[in-house]
């Protein structure tokens, strides 16, 4: 049996989201990993790295982009608002 950890960024204990992880589905940019036991793990991110030699599975949080409005001048008119 394949089972592994989920990490978000790097392999460290304090990075750790999700032990003994036995499926991992992605859905509407969501990463749902189960475990053994069937408790789900929602993640809002990216895959990054799978290793099925050493058991370990890696994701990065996606960024999001905010746009501002830029405001120029004396009367500071908006842009992009």
């Amino acid at each position: 049996m394949c089972l592994s950890t989920v990490y978000k960024n790097e392999v460290s204990d304090a990075n750790m989201l999700a032990k003994n992880v036995a499926d991992i589905k992605v859905e509407n940019g969501q990463i749902i990993f189960t475990d053994l036991m069937g408790i789900r793990t929602v993640f809002d991110g990216s895959l990054e790295k799978v290793d099925l030699m050493d058991n370990y599975v890696i994701v990065k949080r996606n960024r999001k982009i905010i746009t501002k409005p830029i405001c120029q001048g004396p009367f500071h008119i908006c842009f992009g608002s």
